[in-house]
């Protein structure tokens, strides 16, 4: 569960309450799949 993306959102997104915190992961997986190559972020799932 913990993502190790050097990027704007994700800071915002931890700062939801957790109810939205499914969601966010999602959203932040998918911008760091996109961005990977572009700004360097790396997605590393722990569960």
């Amino acid at each position: 569960m913990a993502y190790a993306c050097l990027s704007p959102i994700r800071r915002k997104r931890k700062m939801k309450k957790t109810e939205k915190l499914q969601t966010a992961e999602e959203e932040e997986e998918e911008h760091c799949e996109r961005g990977r190559e572009e700004n360097g972020c790396t997605v590393e799932r722990e569960k």
